[in-house]
């Protein structure tokens, strides 16, 4: 009879822990179904008033500014997990100088979600954006962060198309290859699990706090930020492009030598301070050896501060306009010796 009674209570629990195990998943998707109803409409809304590109089925949203300018074209990169909202800034004043285009990497923003995430493919999205009415090459590829891996594939792949490269505190390969164990992890952490579970979380309708928390009066473009970065598509975006972060390290590597469009380097990595910095120093450095690229240094930022500080626009203005006007053969300043 005990072990009647044993086993009747083992049956209960099980039912009831069946049961919870039922209600949750219910309930999480409903939640998730909630979540995707309410990204749609959010997508759809904001959606209004952009500009599309029909790229073999895919569509991807982009912005042309200066479109009379005279060329090359500028090509404005976002980094890792950002929209065209990225440069909003930069992109109004950089087109009283050429053409310049931003556009929602795959799957980022409000883009479709594309067939592969590595660099080549990436750099392959940039040539399509050729088809759009307006756009014309060459470029000039302005590149902040890891959007410098798709640049560096983009010039060992189409050097025919690239008129110049700026770099703005830019990814190295060697970044990614080659890591000891802890910066391994520190990578993966950054490129694999932070977009994995902020997908998660997205797919469930847990939201962050709004990029524009703090901010008294957010313009238009910060609330469509906001509400693009609180998007599941986003993080899948981010979540594939951090999965193929090694095949594009590899994808970038290129011999220099190779390169006869002016470069430019802007770091904000010191010589001196923590081993990381230091490091990502000793890199540019020999990049800067390799490719004879002028190599800008400003004290006093960090790497937010090439998007998010309006103080740092004037040196990414100037950057920028010197390798145009190098590219239409017109007279540049010297180019600065590393430090």
């Amino acid at each position: 009879m005990r072990d009647n009674g044993r086993m009747s209570v083992k049956r209960r629990l099980w039912r009831i822990a069946v049961r919870a195990g039922a209600a949750l998943l219910v309930f999480l998707s409903v939640a998730a179904l909630a979540a995707h109803i309410r990204q749609a409409r959010e997508r759809a809304e904001i959606s209004v008033g952009q500009n599309f590109f029909d790229d073999g089925g895919r569509k991807i949203r982009y912005r042309l500014e200066g479109a009379d300018k005279p060329g090359p074209t500028i090509v404005i990169l976002n980094g890792f997990l950002g929209c065209l909202e990225q440069w909003d800034d930069a992109q109004p004043v950089l087109s009283q100088i050429a053409p310049v285009l931003t556009y929602d990497r795959g799957g980022y923003g409000l883009s479709d979600q594309p067939a592969a995430y590595d660099a080549n493919a990436q750099a392959e999205e940039m040539v399509d954006m050729l088809k759009v009415k307006g756009v014309r090459a060459p470029f000039v590829v302005v590149a902040f962060s890891s959007s410098a891996l798709i640049a560096r594939a983009f010039a060992r792949l189409h050097p025919d198309l690239l008129a110049g490269l700026v770099f703005l505190d830019p990814t190295n390969p060697e970044q990614v290859i080659g890591l000891t164990k802890r910066q391994a992890y520190d990578r993966w952490a950054l490129y694999e699990r932070l977009p994995l579970l902020t997908l998660v979380k997205r797919v469930f309708g847990i939201r962050a706090a709004p990029a524009t928390a703090g901010t008294a009066h957010p313009t238009p473009a910060q609330e469509r930020a906001a509400i693009l970065l609180s998007s599941a598509s986003h993080w899948r975006a981010a979540l594939g492009e951090g999965a193929a972060i090694n095949d594009s390290a590899q994808e970038s590597l290129l011999d220099w030598s190779k390169v006869k469009a002016p470069i430019t380097l802007l770091s904000v990595a010191a010589a001196t301070g923590p081993e990381y910095t230091r490091k990502r120093h000793e890199f540019y450095l020999k990049m800067v050896a390799a490719s004879g690229a002028r190599f800008l240094n400003p004290s006093g930022w960090t790497h937010d501060s090439v998007r998010n500080d309006p103080a740092f626009l004037p040196v990414i203005v100037d950057a920028v306009g010197t390798v145009v006007r190098e590219a239409r053969g017109e007279p540049t300043p010297p180019a600065s010796a590393p430090r």
